[in-house]
């Protein structure tokens, strides 16, 4: 599940007037879970149109946690479970960043519907539909007291999770940050045009400080488009973000309302 590779993003620039735009970074391992796509040499296979998404349906078995907890785990939280397993940071330090743009919206919605048809809420679906459900799940599968924040912001949700993970970086508290990217798609009535995800996909990047060799960039800029919604990838950009991580394009565009986001991969 886990690849490791030295990447890194240097350290970060200063645009006009010293507001920051870019921000550098080292992404030694990565790990990604899609239905049918898990390994690494699977998403390799992906990335060169040797390998298509299986059933929509498909979930981890996270076959590492115990059976009494693995049976209350939605299949979001398997997902960054799987993942983040993949990717486990032994570090004397480490942060932690779970970044997911709806989190656990589809339980949240099963329990709404059930209010409808006068249904009680179960205790343990209501304390597990909160943004949070999946770190509190691997920090306590791994008995792990190291800091731990959530995030979630729209279209840039990725983006915005590097961004945690750097600041914790640059600070000093912590070494290795693992960054856990993961959501899946929304109920129909709340379906929208891409870049909504429309594939379960969970993705894990373990983080440090700039060392030699290849390197990976994330800048940003005012998005001066009033429609950037034209632009949108023809994929979800967190697979764009794959694809350019294992080696392909050399550079990701990510357009969102307020900011236009670049992932560049330097040699």
């Amino acid at each position: 599940m886990c690849l490791k590779r030295g990447l890194s993003m240097r350290r970060g620039m200063v645009g006009c007037w010293g507001v920051r735009n870019q921000i550098e970074v080292t992404v030694d391992r990565w790990a990604a879970w899609a239905p049918g796509v898990e390994s690494p040499s699977d998403w390799q296979q992906w990335a060169r149109g040797e390998r298509s998404f299986g059933p929509m349906d498909a979930k981890p078995d996270v076959s590492f946690v115990k059976p009494i907890v693995r049976r209350r785990l939605s299949r979001l939280s398997r997902m960054s479970l799987e993942v983040a397993e993949g990717c486990r940071v032994n570090e004397t330090a480490p942060f932690y960043v779970f970044c997911s743009r709806f989190g656990e919206c589809t339980r949240t919605l099963e329990a709404l519907n059930g209010l409808v048809r006068g249904e009680p809420i179960s205790p343990t679906v209501f304390s597990q539909s909160v943004h949070n459900t999946s770190a509190g799940h691997y920090t306590i599968n791994n008995k792990d007291q190291a800091p731990t924040t959530t995030v979630a912001a729209a279209e840039a949700t990725l983006e915005a999770g590097f961004l945690e993970a750097w600041t914790a970086l640059e600070s000093g508290k912590a070494s290795r940050v693992l960054v856990v990217y993961h959501d899946e798609p929304l109920a129909e009535p709340f379906k929208k045009p891409a870049p909504v995800l429309d594939i379960p996909l969970a993705a894990a990047f373990v983080i440090g400080l700039p060392k030699p060799g290849d390197r990976l960039s994330l800048s940003w800029k005012p998005c001066s488009d009033p429609q950037p919604e034209k632009h949108a990838l023809a994929e979800h950009p967190v697979l764009s973000v794959l694809r350019l991580v294992m080696g392909g394009p050399e550079r990701v565009r990510v357009p969102t309302r307020r900011l236009s986001w670049e992932w560049q991969r330097l040699v």
